[in-house]
Order: C-alpha cells, then structure tokens, then sequence
C-alpha cells in the first residue's frame, strides 16, 4: 500500500516540462506572461466561430505542484500531470522516471516540515468572510438564476437516458440505482454534429442533474462519458451555464438531502449515488475550511456527517484529505478499518466499483458508520 502512495509523490514533472508538452500537443499556443500560457482546448474544441480563440490555459503554480490546467469554455480544470497523462499518455510517458531514495528522503522532509511565517506577512489583508447564513442566501439566489438557463437547455436539447439502450445499459451495468437513472439525460441527436452548437461535446456523455428539493427542478449538473472514445476527451464535464457574478459552488443532492438524518459528503458524482443522504463533492480540492464550516451549520454540526472519500490506501489526495479532516476531529470513513473484517477490498478504488463487485446498487449506510472514525491515530 505504501508503494502505491510513493508512486503518487514520483509523478511531478518540471514546469519547463510540462511547457514543452503544452507549446507541442497544444494546438495555437501562445505565451501570455511568464507564467502562463494558453491554446485552443483539444477537450472542448474551444470556440467554431473563432479559429483563432484560446481558452485552454497552463498557470505555473507555486509549492511542489507545478502547473494547473483550466479551460474557460467547457470548465475543465485539474492538475497538468493528470491533464497530460488522461489525454496524451504516450507522449508524457518519456518525462516519467523514479526517483532517488534521498529524493524521496527530501520530498517527505518538505512535506513534514513547519514553517514560521515572518510577522509582516500576517492580517496585511483584510479578507470579509461570508458567514454561512449569508452564504446559502446567495446560494438559492444563485441557484433561482441557474435554473431558468439550464432548464431551458434541458428542455430544447436534451432527452431521456432510458430512450438510449447503450447509455441505459451503461449505468445499469454500473449498478446505479433506478431512481437516479430515471433522471438523467443524454444530448439529442441532432446537436451531436451541429458546428454552431457550443456544447456538441456533451454528445457521449450523461448528464446527472442538481434537483431542487423544493420544486423538483434542475438547476445544474454534472456529465460522465458512457463511451470509451480517444483518451483526449475527459471522462467528467460540469455544467457550462453558471452566473459568474457569485462565487458559489454547487454540490449534487445538497438542496435535496434530509439534516435530521447522518450526511454522508462523497468525493465523487457517480460515488454518491450509491449512498443515502449523500452530497457530492466532485474532488476533494472542494471539501475547504470553509465549505466544512457551511456543511456544519446547515445539516447539524460534525457528529452529524461523514466524509467518504476513495480509498485512502490507493488515492493518495484522499489519503491527505482524510489524514486532514481527522487532524480536525471531523468523522471520516476509512477503507483501512473495513480491510481488517474484509481484507477483499483493501485494493477496492472506491465506492462505485465497490458496488460493482457486489451486484449491490446502495451502501449500507450502517457500514459507513461502523467504519468511520474521528481521531488521527485511525488512519495509522
């Protein structure tokens, strides 16, 4: 098991190496300062009426991560090694090689070591901070606009998942259970092709809506490809209707789940399906202090939730996010406390192919409670 997390620490490129992939796979790039640079989105397409458009960025980032990728068209967003790894594997496959053991010796003395920050540095910014009242009112704010724009774009462009046999076949085989299948929805036909169409990408992919529990309305949502196609089409998209002038995120079922019942927060879209009272996050990256602190306020304080990420003896960011949420006495489920009753799932990815295996479509939710646990020394 600790090899697999090593392997997770040897994976960083340089940035001047990802730069050389990017000037090289990339198509039309250019530099826009020294520490980004952009292109046409290979995922997307970017913009048919502009040839010339180029929203797909690489941003330098401080820290022992090096770059990012975000595309302002269809929002993908993740790390430059996955980005290249997920769509051009044969290409970063030459840059990869392992590490010295000192190596390894100094990237875990980086990671462990503390740092005192210099007295200037500290409050020379004030920042206003949303206490969580005021945040879910420019949630449903948000959300009240959402609907009128995806509502419209379900209704013109897209159609039932049941009505297509290979999609339908797809989340039946992935155990999804049949409530949820009922709602999803596939891109019509005729936009499949259509060059003026700026979501035609979403033609090999389902779409699982965001519900108002209030009126049953979607309000966002997000996709999962049901095709194997070429590696360079992502396997997740989000929605791309979202106002811009309020940055709040939206997470599936958090408008719909019951907080006088146990809240499970999944990590992932297709995870959450297969757990009561769920809300997904779609990455970990989401699960802030300061989502944390809404979650807490809105659906009954820490005891009141559990956090069930992938497996944290095979993911190495769930293995530091739940070494994290621990450190902050907050509930979490651990894949290694159920491997010592079931060592069968120790090298299991995550829920779903958990599920899969099982020919289970639900968790129980029971198991999510015996198995969890909110002190450090768990996850050692």
């Amino acid at each position: 098991m600790k090899r697999k997390r090593r392997k997770k620490k040897m994976k960083e490129l340089a940035f001047e190496q990802y730069l050389e992939l990017f000037l090289n796979l990339i198509p039309k790039p250019e530099k826009v300062d020294s520490r980004t640079y952009r292109g046409r989105c290979p995922v997307c397409g970017d913009s048919k009426k502009i040839r010339n458009k180029k929203r797909l960025y690489l941003m330098k980032e401080a820290g022992r991560k090096p770059c990012t990728i975000y595309c302002h068209n269809c929002g993908l967003s993740m790390s430059a090694y996955h980005f290249f790894s997920e769509h051009f594997e044969e290409h970063i496959e030459k840059y990869k090689k392992s590490l010295s053991e000192k190596d390894l010796a100094d990237i875990k003395a980086f990671a462990e070591e503390e740092y005192e920050h210099h007295t200037a540095f500290i409050n020379s910014v004030v920042i206003e901070e949303v206490n969580p009242e005021t945040h879910f009112k420019m949630l449903r704010e948000e959300v009240t606009r959402a609907k009128s724009m995806v509502g419209k774009f379900f209704d013109l462009c897209t159609y039932s998942v049941l009505e297509n046999p290979e999609a339908h076949a797809y989340l039946s085989n992935r155990m999804i259970p049949d409530k949820y299948i009922r709602e999803m929805l596939l891109l019509k036909p005729e936009f499949h092709n259509q060059a003026k169409f700026r979501f035609a990408y979403f033609r090999d992919y389902v779409m699982v809506p965001f519900i108002d529990r209030t009126d049953g309305k979607p309000y966002y949502f997000h996709s999962r490809r049901y095709r194997n196609l070429e590696s360079r089409f992502a396997r997740y998209l989000s929605c791309p209707y979202r106002p811009d002038d309020v940055e709040v995120d939206f997470f599936l079922n958090e408008l719909r789940v019951d907080p006088a019942k146990l809240v499970i927060i999944a990590e992932g879209t297709i995870d959450s399906l297969h757990l009561q009272n769920s809300i997904a996050t779609n990455g970990v990256k989401k699960i802030t202090d300061e989502q944390i602190e809404r979650f807490e306020y809105r659906y009954g304080g820490s005891e009141n939730i559990v956090y069930a990420l992938d497996n944290e003896n095979i993911d190495h960011d769930a293995h530091k996010k739940a070494k994290e949420l621990l450190k902050k006495g907050k509930r979490v489920f651990l894949w290694s406390l159920m491997a010592k009753d079931n060592p069968s799932v120790a090298n299991v990815k995550d829920f779903n192919r958990l599920c899969c295996m099982a020919q289970k479509k639900k968790f129980p939710t029971e198991v999510i409670e015996k198995y969890s646990a909110s002190n450090p020394a768990a996850l050692l």
